[in-house]
């Protein structure tokens, strides 16, 4: 046998999966972003619709999004043939550096939540309190108040870090 025939004939084929899979890191950044709307969303759900005590409806929101988070995790794994290791902590760095500043992230979260609370605020008029004949706005309305307080007082020390020599 020649040198010739042996460089041409075709060796095994071998399927080895990619470093970076776009589908993994698609699944992963959907898993990253969307735990804290799944456990926020969770939140709502257990506390005000299935009237949880605050801290069993806090801990089974948590719950809601690691499950989220890891059922997104796994399926970027089966989607990249591996562990998605590299997709995951991409991911992780773009939730972390989101606007250059990690709590701009917190600070987006306390907005959307006061916005939430105000609106279930004025959606909780029309329904009086069980004691006293009043309308519920004028519990939640204390809520509210607190949320949009610390979302102002979040809004500003982030600017007060965004603004500080050095």
């Amino acid at each position: 046998m020649d040198s010739s025939a042996a460089a041409t004939q075709p060796g095994p084929e071998r399927r080895v999966a990619r470093v970076f899979a776009p589908a993994s890191f698609a699944l992963a950044l959907v898993g990253v972003f969307g735990t804290v709307a799944v456990a926020s969303q969770a939140h709502v759900l257990f506390a005000d619709r299935l009237r949880m005590a605050g801290a069993v409806a806090a801990g089974l929101a948590a719950l809601a999004g690691a499950l989220f988070a890891a059922l997104l995790g796994g399926a970027a794994a089966v989607v990249g043939r591996r562990l998605a290791f590299y997709e995951i902590s991409t991911a992780a760095i773009l939730f972390r550096s989101a606007g250059g500043d990690p709590s701009l992230g917190v600070l987006g979260f306390l907005a959307w939540i006061s916005w939430l609370a105000v609106a279930f605020t004025i959606d909780s008029w029309g329904t009086p309190m069980p004691s006293l004949r009043w309308p519920y706005s004028f519990h939640y309305a204390g809520a509210a108040l607190g949320l949009i307080a610390m979302t102002g007082r979040h809004a500003q020390s982030a600017l007060r870090r965004h603004l500080a020599p050095g």
